[in-house]
């Protein structure tokens, strides 16, 4: 049995392993109530499970108000820099906004990458008031994480054609398209600069060894939606019940993150 997961059943924090938890929501969320959103209970439950950092943007960011949310994001950075990897989250609706929002948290603040959600803001990834943020992230080498699934906003066609047009952007699919994991897989294979995110993933059995015998483990990264939508134990579970190697799970756990983010 994998010692990652004879501690883990034995109800120990995963101390042995670097694990960076690359999808993780913060702040309050409009359509449903989140219990605790401080810092602090983040926080409870990354070293429950020994989650040594996280990736995270707001979930305002998703409806009205992607200011407000960066603002919040802001404040986690302030309480916890060295366990918190902050993204900011643009609107494409407001495209003066979000040029000047990438600009100051990543250009003036340091901030590791952008945040884009088609499907909560209702538009295409690669629509036009989405170039002015792929140019910058190109230019100044961030990478941009995505909401992705199967639908006309966010689908294998449209990562494509942004995977063409932006070679030197490293672009995270959160979900990896669910549930078109094959054009997912397919994508990551044709493309260097695409990986693979595992958040909701546990339904599905068998997936993470076949990613990983389909496109490398290299390629792929561990998320869990933290932060009030998922437990990060449904999303690490499926990793380390995996029948992949130890040295696999390293890498989907957090080597690959300190990587693709240039931590």
């Amino acid at each position: 049995m994998s010692a990652l997961l004879e501690r883990a059943k034995a109800g120990l924090p995963l101390d042995e392993v670097h694990i960076i938890d690359v999808h993780g929501h913060v702040g309050p969320w409009r359509s449903f109530y989140i219990p605790d959103t401080t810092e602090e209970g983040t926080l409870r439950i990354m070293d429950r499970i020994g989650i040594d950092r996280a990736v995270i943007f707001s979930n305002a960011g998703m409806g009205s108000d992607h200011v407000l949310g960066n603002r919040i994001v802001a404040d986690y950075i302030e309480s916890h820099p060295d366990r918190f990897i902050p993204l900011v989250f643009p609107n494409p609706r407001y495209p003066d906004e979000a040029r000047s929002e990438v600009e100051h948290y990543c250009g003036k603040l340091g901030w590791r990458g952008i945040k884009i959600h088609p499907t909560g803001n209702q538009y295409p990834a690669d629509g036009p008031n989405y170039t002015p943020l792929w140019e910058y992230a190109e230019a100044h080498g961030l990478p941009v994480v995505c909401h992705s699934w199967d639908n006309v906003l966010c689908n294998a066609r449209v990562f494509e054609r942004i995977a063409k047009r932006f070679p030197g952007v490293n672009i995270v699919l959160y979900h990896s398209i669910k549930p078109d994991f094959a054009g997912a897989a397919e994508l990551a294979r044709k493309y260097g600069n695409l990986f693979l995110e595992l958040t909701d993933v546990a339904p599905h059995n068998g997936l993470i060894e076949w990613l990983v015998s389909e496109v490398g483990s290299e390629r792929i990264l561990y998320g869990s939606d933290l932060g009030g939508w998922f437990s990060p134990l449904h999303g690490i579970g499926p990793v380390l019940y995996a029948t992949i190697s130890e040295a696999d799970k390293r890498k989907i756990l957090g080597e690959n993150a300190v990587r693709v983010f240039r931590l």
